[in-house]
């Protein structure tokens, strides 16, 4: 008879009956490990003794006077049966019953938490991985290291080029580490509607990809637990990608808002008022700086409010920018005399936007005071706010000609407000450059045809003329930026929290990996926190295990032939996508997915179909005519028929490394209206679900497709069927649909030690056969 024993709360608790906690473990817990159970729980009945009585009142607040006790307290507790824990977890109690006052007896749920990886992966989405810290779980390394965001990189044209075979960035040593597959990141070439020729790929368009090995390696990083896999590990496995769209590069709200600033309330640096000093008589004087004294919105702190210079401070912000200033601009006339009533003056001025002090934009303004009047015995006036803008005159830059007479007066048109705006567009700034915002302006006599002249300013009641002085104020204004690439620049930082797949549940992305490479998942008996995990083929041995004596003889064997075949056929796809090349793939071949497969069985009394679905889509390979070059691609067109970047699902691709082919040219647009500055290459990096495009040995499909779309004009396509159904699949839906396969079942004498050492890797032969253990 089996020995067993009790401990709550580290308290033995004597038996004087079997508990009969039979426990059941099964294979479908390692092929479908989604669907094991985290928690096995067994209601007990324990009689009453000294030491539970006294374990119970402690424990519980369990008080027998009045058989009051606290239901919700939970308990360690460890069940063993033959020196084996059979089951390691707490239990509650749930009842007494009571005879008399000295027969007790107390029932209690035990419950044993079993290792769930998906439990512990809960409902959380995979882009927790980027940064996480999560309460209890310790990374075995140090804290960046199994963190996706030790990825993280300068994001420049070299850095992409080193990615496909030379180094990646690793931020955990802040330096570049050599080249490994599985590690970090790669740029492989591919089309996403971008490039209108496709010879031409502008850096900031062609996708990143995170190794998948190292969504895995995050994975259990996060969930505190390890791993050991061959498979894992295999160079066939650290070749797998997951791209992430160019569009993901896109710079969000947050780095948007870190990039611009505003600021107000201008005055002149000469002065440090909003008004300026006497401006030159008859000629344009030296130019001022305007300082926007209060910063309205500056997150980064570009802009010195102080000296009116916004600066970039670092290339991660340096891109393209319109810097833009908007100014009300009024003039003040000061004559010499009190008898002055009229000033016959004007201001001519500019306004300009520098860049590291050279002049890169600017707007002319005029101010005639025309109109105005003096009140009796006032020694100044102030213009009303009327101004001329460039429109109205198209030779304004004459009046900055001093000393060479106009023809005519070239100001006409109606009085506008004296509000001006001046942009520089699409401005390519750089880490320390300076921008600011410069004011000059003169003082001039009216006469008409326009002439210079030295006292004509001011008249008197009489015709009289007289000297003074003018000056400008400029009582609101405005200086700020606007982002005008939506990419980040070169040399700004590549976030990897950026690549990461959005919405998607880390259990489902994880369950994916497992259904496409028919992975078998067990808890490592030495270690409940390691797991064992290799494709069905691999997962099972050749070990075996003679049972022959432990039959129970006396008991019935029931045989079940073909006792797995739980359908008909089996579907093995992809999941669809809408860009152009999958929908034209499902119109033309009968709604199959790109890269599909069903498996038929020759069972005419099993009628059901077995999907099993990633929930990564496909990408077909493409080319134009003639090209050697094949590329993945994910694109829609448009009524022309140009290509268009489209929203999609995600992917998974084969990184097949550096391939030959036509000739194509990365590509750095700085601006629209700049040169790019090109660098030609003869190889690009091929990614697809292909290891080769022409000289495939390796498909990461699950069936060969119907059609490609590149020619073989220049080189023959050599296709593979060592596809994901054939090297993963095929060998289990043989023994299922095999006429010889069959389920047996039967008793045999199984000890507590058994049922903790038999596993679903070994073989078990009994009755001159040898089997698979399905279930105990």
């Amino acid at each position: 008879m089996a020995k067993e024993e009790l401990y709550i709360g580290g308290i033995f608790i004597p038996l004087s009956k079997s508990l009969n906690a039979s426990l059941t473990k099964s294979i479908t817990d390692i092929q479908e490990p989604d669907k094991r159970k985290a928690t096995y729980s067994k209601t007990v009945n324990i009689p009453n003794s000294k030491e539970a009585a006294e374990a119970f009142g402690g424990l519980f607040d369990l008080n027998l006077v009045d058989s009051s006790f606290d239901p919700t307290v939970k308990v360690d507790c460890r069940y063993v049966v033959d020196g084996e824990p059979i089951i390691e977890g707490y239990c509650q109690l749930k009842a007494i019953h009571q005879k008399h006052r000295t027969d007790i007896s107390y029932d209690i749920v035990m419950f044993s938490v079993l290792a769930n990886i998906f439990k512990d992966m809960g409902e959380d989405y995979l882009d927790k991985l980027a940064n996480f810290n999560k309460v209890g779980v310790t990374p075995p390394t140090a804290d960046t290291e199994n963190q996706l965001s030790r990825w993280n990189h300068p994001f420049a044209k070299s850095v992409q080029a080193d990615s496909w075979a030379t180094q990646v960035y690793d931020s955990s040593v802040s330096g570049f580490i050599p080249f490994a597959y599985g590690q970090g990141y790669v740029y492989p070439l591919a089309d996403y509607g971008f490039s209108t020729d496709l010879n031409d790929f502008d850096y900031t368009q062609i996708p990143c990809a995170v190794y998948l090995k190292e969504y895995i390696d995050a994975i259990f990083a996060y969930t505190g637990k390890t791993y050991t896999s061959n498979f894992f590990n295999s160079p066939y496995f650290k070749r797998l990608i997951v791209p992430s769209s160019p569009t993901n590069f896109q710079l969000d709200a947050t780095e948007i808002l870190n990039r611009q600033f505003q600021a107000n309330t201008p005055q002149f640096t000469s002065t440090g008022t909003t008004s300026s000093g006497n401006l030159t008589l008859n000629g344009i004087g030296a130019e001022d700086t305007l300082i926007f004294t209060n910063e309205v919105s500056d997150p980064s702190g570009l802009y010195n409010n102080t000296n009116g210079k916004y600066v970039i401070p670092s290339a991660p912000l340096q891109g393209l920018y319109d810097i833009n200033v908007l100014i009300d601009i009024a003039a003040t006339f000061v004559p010499n005399t009190a008898t002055a009533v009229k000033t016959t003056s004007e201001v001519i001025g500019q306004i300009g936007i520098f860049v590291n002090g050279v002049q890169q934009q600017a707007k002319n303004f005029y101010i005639t005071s025309d109109d105005a009047t003096f009140i009796s015995g006032a020694r100044t006036t102030t213009t009303p706010p009327v101004t001329y803008p460039d429109g109205d005159f198209n030779t304004s830059e004459k009046w900055f000609l001093i000393g060479n007479a106009v023809a005519g007066d070239p100001r006409t048109g109606d009085d506008v407000p004296n509000r001006y705006l001046l942009t520089l567009n699409n401005i390519l700034l750089f880490a320390n450059d300076e921008v600011e915002i410069r004011v000059k302006a003169g003082y001039f006599a009216q006469s008409s045809p326009f002439t210079l002249t030295t006292n004509k300013f001011f008249v008197d009641a009489v015709g009289g003329t007289y000297t003074g002085n003018a000056s400008i104020t400029i009582n609101t204004g405005a200086f700020y930026n606007k982002v005008v690439n939506t990419y980040p620049s070169e040399g700004s930082t590549m976030k990897i929290e950026k690549l990461i797949p959005k919405n998607v549940k880390m259990k489902d992305f994880f369950m994916s990996i497992v259904k496409m490479f028919n992975l078998f998942i067990d808890i490592d008996p030495n270690d409940t926190n390691k797991y064992i995990i290799e494709p069905r083929d691999n997962f099972l041995t050749e070990d075996i295990i003679d049972i022959d004596e432990k039959l129970d003889e006396g008991q019935d064997l029931t045989i079940i032939p073909m006792g797995k075949l739980d359908a008909a056929d089996y579907h093995f796809s992809y999941k669809p996508d809408k860009d152009f090349l999958n929908e034209t793939y499902t119109t033309t071949h009968d709604d199959r997915i790109y890269g599909d497969r069903k498996v038929l069985s020759t069972n005419e009394f099993v009628n059901k179909v077995k999907k099993i679905e990633s929930i990564f889509s496909p990408t077909p390979l493409a080319a134009p005519p003639n090209s050697t070059r094949v590329l993945s691609t994910i694109i829609q067109q448009d009524n022309a028929g140009y290509p268009q970047p489209i929203d999609h699902n995600m992917r998974l691709w084969y990184y097949g490394g550096l391939k030959d082919g036509k000739a194509w040219n990365h590509i750095n647009f700085v601006s629209v209206f700049q040169i790019p500055f090109p660098t030609t290459y003869t190889q690009y990096p091929y990614a697809g679900h292909f290891d080769d495009p022409f000289n495939a040995t390796e498909d990461i499909n699950f069936g060969l497709v119907e059609e490609v779309y590149y020619d073989d004009n220049i080189n023959t396509i050599t296709v593979t069927n060592n596809n994901l159904v054939n090297k993963y699949y095929s060998k289990m839906l043989q023994e299922y649909t095999a006429k010889e396969s069959k389920i047996v079942e039967g008793m045999f004498n199984v000890t507590p030690n058994d049922f903790k050492t038999w596993d679903f890797r070994k073989i078990y032969f009994f009755r001159g056969a040898y089997f698979r253990l399905q279930k105990i």
